[in-house]
């Protein structure tokens, strides 16, 4: 699912205001010009277009299959996202929505299709697709007994964020998930939302242009 990851961007239209020391505007005569209708984008629509004015592709999987034994977990799935969109998958349990998941990230091989991530082909090239991509599982992947702000460092390190970049990195991530505060408190001693949190960031400290949720 796309980076957001701090990756997204949000559209925003700020009213005009008028100071309250300001003069009143002069008084019009006839009927105001009309103005031309105006749209608002939602959030996360906006995201920077390249010159030539197409959106940028950042997950392409064409006829993606995968069964285990005589079971089809993925019959021929057909998806892309843009950067800035965001995907939702929707299913019973046994839907194979992990499964595809699991797919994309590059966990699993599929029986045939094709996976491209930011222009990346993911089954050729698969280290280079993963260091663009951000996967937060459904299991909690944390460590007890280290503190917040060690997760983020020690996943950072391993994504390959250069150690001069990595504070940074950290107390951006911090911010933007509201866990600053925690950065100094031992994971085991965390609430369950707070551990989703920690797990969140740690699946974007890296800045992904693709993030998945699982």
């Amino acid at each position: 699912m796309a980076r957001r990851t701090r990756s997204t961007a949000e559209a925003a239209v700020a009213p005009a205001v008028t100071h309250p020391m300001s003069p009143e505007p002069a008084a019009r005569r006839g009927p105001p010009p009309e103005q031309p209708p105006t749209t608002q984008e939602p959030a996360g629509t906006s995201f920077p277009q390249p010159p030539n004015g197409r959106p940028t592709v950042v997950l392409e999987a064409r006829g993606l299959r995968k069964s285990y034994g005589s079971q089809v977990a993925v019959a021929g799935i057909d998806l892309q996202i843009n950067a800035g969109q965001v995907l939702a998958l929707l299913g019973p349990n046994g839907a194979g929505k992990t499964t595809l998941v699991s797919l994309i990230a590059g966990l699993l091989r599929p029986d045939s299709g094709t996976v491209r991530i930011g222009g990346i082909d993911a089954l050729r090239h698969p280290r280079r697709a993963q260091q663009c991509t951000g996967l937060v599982p459904q299991n909690l992947g944390i460590y007890p007994t280290l503190t917040v702000y060690h997760h983020l460092t020690l996943f950072a390190r391993l994504a390959g964020i250069p150690r001069p970049r990595v504070s940074s990195a950290v107390d951006q991530i911090g911010t933007a998930l509201g866990i600053t505060g925690l950065l100094d408190r031992r994971a085991g001693t965390l609430s369950g939302g707070e551990k989703r949190r920690l797990h969140t960031a740690i699946g974007l400290v890296k800045e992904p242009r693709l993030l998945l949720l699982d």
